[in-house]
């Protein structure tokens, strides 16, 4: 075989033909054949490897990354207890996930072999839908760096039997019902980065031994109900990275008395009642990242005033961002046009990088949502790369200042269609990357340099006489119009668009051609097990005078271009 440059890829030997029937990749040394098993990413597939030829036997025990998928705790045990065993290499990682019925004996058994292994990062995780009910006990693992463990089903005890340290742990990612918490935490001196996830049935609970002090934790995240938490923060005052999750609609209260001097970066999610508190004790504070979510109205507009006074008054950190600042307003309470604009104006003030609102009449009936409808101004974030608004209840009907989003790379408005002047829009973002908005009675004019991906929707009652695009840059396009019985003039111009998806829904059965109807029509390209083929297709919906639905396909060139 040759090359473009006229250069053999392979040569015979010098002293004849190469002999047929030749394993090559057999005769390759140990260290490229043990890449080809840590490929595999699967332990029982590198054993079964040793049924190929003599060399290949063993030979997997020198893998340092093991990985088993399917496979039964007495036959993981097994191969951690005797072929890896006599191993001289010490795994670098383990990676254990167990899919099956078993019981927590068994996954007891399983964790103390892995303790025997001493790998430097282990990876355990339960994703079993039944078991016995039981306690995991977890070893110490005296030279394991890090620890991920998650279980669904088991509680995951540090029993006082197993007495010892993690002398070299560094990294402990914990998720499911974890009991005695307080003592794992007291056996890790070195631990710098710590994930708790209690998200689920049960809350979890952190009692800590006297005396207790964390002088190495640098990141802590926490998800889930966790009792003890003021108590756990109180006693982790060098952390730089800190992140608080309550998924419910528990309020979320921040220890008083805690003063992070080191903190750099504040992610809080939930009610979070007087976060400003927290604020005014970190001196150091650089990113901050705020969600709120379960709160009332009132309480909401609150706690985002205090976040103002921490982050933009005399006493705020130097240099402090807010890098996303997301607000769900509740359906419960009653919000009117002076109260939406009084929100919006609260959060241009805090100049958010990144900003959602959204609201939760979604599971409304129609009738609420309309009642409830009003009008609304978009303001100007100057310093905002992404907004995001999915809001059933709030139309925009024009932008408020002649400003530019002089940052804005990203912008979302869905939910209550927009009367706003889309060409004006999309002026007033020069370096707008990705635009998705839903429309109502307007005209479409796009004009962009630097546009890449585009998502119109358009819902009845619309009154679209003109669609012109014109994107050079343009890559993904996506139209969906309802209610488009009038004849719309459509110009796109896109030379460079890869994916292309046109739909059009008619409000009433437009006419074809002799006894056909049509109801629907749509371009878009087809998929094949999540795999685009770069192929369009145009499907027409037609209707007949006898009651009967077709379908018409037409295959459109693969090199399509607008």
């Amino acid at each position: 075989m040759e090359l473009r440059s006229g250069r053999r890829l392979w040569r015979s030997p010098p002293h004849g033909p190469r002999p047929q029937n030749t394993d090559l990749i057999s005769s390759l040394p140990d260290e490229m054949l043990l890449l080809i098993l840590t490929r595999l990413r699967c332990v029982r597939t590198a054993v079964q490897t040793g049924l190929l030829s003599r060399r290949w036997r063993g030979l997997w025990t020198g893998l340092a990354d093991l990985t088993s998928r399917n496979l039964k705790p007495a036959r993981i045990e097994a191969i951690l207890a005797t072929d890896f065993a006599a191993s001289t290499t010490a795994a670098s990682t383990l990676d254990i996930c167990l899919e099956t019925r078993y019981t927590a004996d068994l996954a007891s058994s399983l964790l103390r072999a892995a303790a025997r292994v001493s790998p430097r990062e282990l990876v355990f995780t339960s994703s079993a839908n039944w078991s016995d009910w039981g306690d995991i006990k977890l070893h110490c693992f005296n030279c394991t760096t890090s620890i991920e463990l998650q279980s669904r089903v088991f509680r995951v005890d540090v029993a006082p039997p197993f007495a010892g340290e993690f002398t070299s742990l560094e990294r402990l990612s914990l998720a499911g019902y974890i009991i005695n918490l307080g003592v794992l935490l007291s056996r890790c001196p070195r631990l710098r980065v710590l994930s708790l996830n209690s998200r689920g049935k049960y809350d979890m609970s952190i009692t800590l031994p006297p005396n207790s002090v964390f002088p190495t934790l640098d990141s802590l995240s926490l998800t889930g109900q966790i009792d003890g938490l003021g108590n756990l923060l109180n006693l982790c005052q060098c952390l730089r990275v800190l992140s608080v999750t309550y998924t419910n609609s528990q309020e979320l209260t921040l220890p008083p008395a805690a003063e992070f001097r080191a903190l750099e970066k504040l992610s809080l999610f939930g009610n979070i009642a007087n976060p400003g508190t927290l604020l005014n004790r970190c001196p150091c504070l650089r990113l901050l990242s705020v969600t709120f979510y379960g709160m009332a109205l009132a309480s909401l507009k609150t706690a985002l005033a205090t976040i103002g006074e921490a982050t933009i008054g005399e006493a705020a950190p130097v240099g402090l961002t807010l890098s996303r600042l997301s607000i769900s307003i509740p359906w419960r309470d009653s919000i009117d046009a002076a109260c939406f604009a009084s929100l919006l104006h609260m959060a241009v003030s805090q100049s958010p990088q990144e900003l959602i609102i959204i609201d939760n009449f979604d599971g409304c009936d129609l009738n609420m949502r309309c009642q409830r409808r009003i009008n609304a101004d978009l303001p100007c974030f100057q310093h905002a790369t992404s907004i995001e608004m999915n809001l059933q209840i709030v139309c925009f009907t024009s932008l408020s200042t002649t400003e530019e989003f002089l940052a804005l790379e990203r912008l979302t408005l869905l939910g209550c269609c927009s009367t706003i002047d889309v060409g004006t829009l999309v002026t007033r973002c020069p370096r707008l990357r990705v635009l998705e908005i839903n429309l109502a009675r307007v005209n479409i004019t796009v004009h962009s340099a630097l546009l890449q991906k585009l998502k119109v929707y358009m819902n009845n009652h619309m009154e679209c006489h003109d669609i012109d695009i014109v994107t050079p840059m343009l890559k993904q396009l996506q139209m969906v119009i309802v209610g488009a019985d009038m004849d719309t003039r459509v110009s796109i111009s896109a030379p460079v668009v890869e994916k292309v998806k046109w739909q059009r829904w008619y409000t009433e059965f437009h006419h074809a051609f002799g006894s056909w109807r049509l109801r629907n029509m749509s371009m878009e390209v087809i998929e094949n097990n999540g795999i685009d083929n770069g192929e369009h297709v145009l499907r027409l919906h037609l209707y007949a005078l006898v009651r009967l639905l077709s379908y018409v396909l037409l295959k459109l060139p693969s090199d399509l271009r607008f």
